[in-house]
This record gives structure tokens, sequence and C-alpha cells, in this order.
């Protein structure tokens, strides 16, 4: 069977035209900037955007404060037209120049060869994502090989199924790295834009690094893309790069050879060789599975995304973005499988009758309408309403006995304290500094691997994840008697 093959050479060619100094009209209804010529430069991420305006007589540099422009914007020069969609121009800055003009700069954080989103009808689209920071590894995933028309590198491509669609997910390597989306079939500009952002979630999860800064997309009549109609620049978020990667097939990154004899290094090494039967290449059809997830559960893939940003967090707050990501990602989980919150009183008539005769009591006790009874009723009134609520370690508890995963004692006691974070409190009773780290940044690996095993098991993973509460115990002094890598 033939690798699949991927034209490539127009797309970067758009980009490149793009993104290639330029100097265009400005055309709009606003006489103020009518017909000047506008100077574009492309950086790491959006474009730089110069205009020299001459002031007229009347003119106040307060107009320039105030300034509004009907949208679309159109650029033209006399090769190419482009548009900027609402709020994407942004002049941010202006100088007086000799006192006769004004260098008006700024930037844009869109831009297209479209003139209305709107009325784009369903086509192929491609998204090709710069990568101006990291090494996205995508050889992670089991995939396949795949040549183009730009050069002789066999690059990584992986096959992506979300309801019954395929998408291809692969890598680029030409005057740099970039990643890249295709539909394979017609669509929606919105659905294909909700669905990258869910494969770049999905692919972020698993590897700790999520790829975004900015994006272009390209747009074709045929599935080969080998003619590119319309090209659009958009920004995003910041890359996340961190260092907690769920899975690897490199066991040699966890494991390191101690020994000192050629005998002892043989001996570590060929142990260590055992893991890679464990650890392939990451399932296509599960890496399908966990995308289709998130794009169909926005709960899940924020969490995941809050998930990654805790990853970086200073570790007083690491835990509070843990906890608010279990917190999401167990609620869809318990929805999705219609099951209830276990309740300290399941009989909901004894529940009801035991709050009844305390509100009596409590009003009985403060029945005076002083302001301060008042107080003291509304709050003891709530609580006394949400007597039988279920605690957070139960609710939290209950998704793990879904997919059949059995709970150690050591991270009940985690799901137990998470709520403190909530709080502004830690999971610690202790008060040195050092114990105090310790302790709290086991929560913290604890709290993110049961988030990584939520998630993967509701995906269909069986294997082994990367064991962060036993990689760092040198760090945390809790000494767990289990391997660098978990089996989940």
């Amino acid at each position: 069977m033939a690798p699949p093959f991927k034209f490539l050479k127009q797309s970067l060619n758009k980009i490149q035209h793009l993104s290639a100094d330029a100097s265009l009209i400005l055309k709009t209804q606003n006489q103020l900037l009518k017909d000047y010529q506008i100077h574009l430069k492309k950086q790491e991420k959006d474009f730089v955007a110069t205009i020299n305006f001459v002031p007229f007589k009347g003119f106040s540099s307060t107009m320039l404060h105030s300034l509004k422009l009907e949208v679309p914007l159109e650029l033209t020069n006399e090769t190419d037209t482009y548009y900027l969609p609402e709020h994407s121009l942004l002049i941010n800055s202006h100088k007086s120049n000799d006192f006769d003009s004004y260098i008006l700069t700024g930037s844009i954080t869109q831009i297209t060869s479209i003139e209305d989103e709107k009325s784009i009808a369903d086509s192929y689209i491609r998204l090709i994502i710069p990568v101006i920071h990291g090494n996205p590894n995508l050889s992670l995933i089991h995939g396949y090989v795949y040549e183009n028309d730009i050069n002789k590198r066999h690059d990584t491509l992986i096959k992506i199924f979300i309801e019954e669609q395929e998408y291809n997910f692969y890598e680029i390597q030409q005057n740099g790295l970039y990643l890249a989306i295709d539909s394979l079939k017609p669509l929606s500009f919105e659905k294909f834009k909700n669905i990258v952002s869910n494969i770049s979630n999905a692919f972020g999860f698993l590897t700790g690094k999520l790829f975004l800064d900015e994006g272009y997309f390209l747009f074709s009549n045929t599935q080969s893309f080998e003619i590119i109609n319309d090209i659009y620049y958009t920004t995003y978020r910041d890359t996340i790069i961190t260092n907690y990667s769920l899975y690897t097939i490199n066991p040699f990154s966890l494991y390191n050879v101690t020994a000192t004899t050629i005998e002892g290094i043989k001996e570590e090494s060929e142990e260590i060789t055992k893991w890679y039967e464990k650890v392939p290449g990451f399932s296509p059809d599960i890496f399908s599975n966990l995308c289709t997830m998130f794009f169909q559960k926005e709960a899940i893939s924020r969490g995941a995304i809050v998930l990654l940003q805790g990853n970086n967090l200073a570790l007083e707050i690491k835990g509070s973005a843990y906890s608010v990501s279990l917190e999401a990602i167990t609620n869809q989980i318990l929805k999705d499988h219609s099951i209830s919150y276990p309740k300290p009183i399941e009989n909901a008539e004894k529940a009801d009758e035991l709050i009844r005769k305390l509100t009596e009591v409590l009003h009985g006790e403060f029945n005076d309408e002083t302001e301060e009874n008042k107080t003291i009723r509304r709050i003891f009134g709530t609580k006394i309403r949400d007597m039988n609520a279920p605690t957070n370690a139960d609710k939290l508890s209950k998704p793990f006995g879904i997919f059949g995963y059995v709970l150690k004692a050591y991270e009940i006691e985690v799901l137990k304290g998470r709520n403190l974070y909530q709080h502004g409190k830690l999971p610690t009773k202790k008060a040195e500094d050092d114990a105090v780290f310790k302790e709290v940044y086991f929560s913290c690996l604890v709290l993110h691997r049961l988030i990584a095993t939520l998630v993967l098991k509701y995906a269909g993973f069986k294997g082994c994840i990367i064991n962060y509460p036993k990689l760092h115990e040198h760090i945390t002094k809790r000494v767990l008697d289990e391997d660098l890598f978990y089996e989940i």
C-alpha cells in the first residue's frame, strides 16, 4: 500500500506570500484613514501594521483614541486583496514625526483573502500551525509516513476519525517545523475550527505540550489541496510547553542505567528494554476517541486545558487548577452515565424530615427579627438545606468505579484533601516549609495522575502511563512500591 501523499507546495507558498513584507491601500469609509498606505510586517506572532498619517487642519490626536473602522477592512495593492475581520486591527501607539505627520503603529491578529467569513461554503480545509517553540514529537502516536511535493522527507501522519469523518494530523519540515490538520471531506469553517481546536487540545493533554500561537487556514475545492483558493490567518492563545507528558515510547527516558560495570550496564539495559513491549506507539484509535470526546464534551476539553495550564503554575495554586479540572471532568462523566451523587441519607423522605426539624429548631432559637438573627438564619439555613449533599470525596471517587479502577488508599486521601485547595488552604497539617512543599507536591502529582487516568480510561485506553508520583519520590520522600510506568 502506497504511503499517503500531500500537496504542500502551494499551501506553503500562500503562507510565505502572505507573510512577506507588503504595502497595501486601506479601503474604509472612515475619512480619517481612507486610502492610506498601510505597511505590514510579519513578526513571531501577528503582524505589525504601520501607517504614515498626515494630519489635516483641525485635527486632534484624540481622534485616534476613539478611532472606529467599519469591518471588514479591505487592504489592496496591484496583486492582492485582503480583509481584516472585526477587532483584528489594534492601533496601539502613535507618535509625532517632525510635528508634520504621525507614525501610527499597531498589530493585526487576523487577516484573510475572504471578504465575509459567513459566505464561505463547505470546503476542504487545511490548518497549518508554525511550531515556534518546542518539539511536537508526533511519532509518539503510531501513524504513517507520508510523501509530499516539497522534499524527500517521510514525516509522521496520524489518521483521526471523529464522528466517522477522517482528518489527517501531520508534521511538515520545510524551513522550519509545522503541524497540519486536513479535512478529507468538505465541511463548514465553523465546524472545522472546532475540530482542530479539540485535536490540538487532545494532543496537548497527551504530550503536555499545546502548540498554538497562530495558524493559517487554507481552503480548497479538492481533497488533494493541489490548488488553494483562500487563506485565513489568525492568532491563538500562547503555546503551552510543560514537562508532564502522560505517555512515552522510550523507557530509557524514565529509567537510568546506573551500573558502573559492563555486565551491570548490560543487565540493567535488558531490564529496561523489556518495557518497550508495554509502551508501543500510542494507539491512533484511542487518540481518535480522545479527540472525539473533547469535541463532543466541552467540559472534558476545558478540564484538559486547565490541567495543562496548571502544570506550569506555582505549587501554591497548582492544586487549585487540578481540582477545578477534576471537578469538571467528574461532573461530565457522572452526567454521561446517569449517576447521581451518593448522599449521606439516601432516603429522601427521612432527609427532608430531618432538615425540617433542624430548620424549626433554628427559627425557634433565633426568632427575633433583628439583623443579627436574620443573618444567622440565612447562613445556618443554607447549611441545613445542604447537609445531605454528597461529600466531594465520595463524588470524585465515583467515576473511577465506572471504569474498573480501584483507588489506592493514598489516592483516596488526596481526593479527601483536594477540596481544601478551593478554600485557599493546603492539604497538610505540617508547618515547616520543606514538609509542606513535599506533601503538597505529592498531592498535586497524584491529582494529575488521577485526572489522566479518568480521561484516558473514558477514551478506552489500557496500558501504561508515566508515573510521576513515583518518578518524583526523591523530591516528595513518599516512597511508593510501584514502577515508573503506571498501568491503568
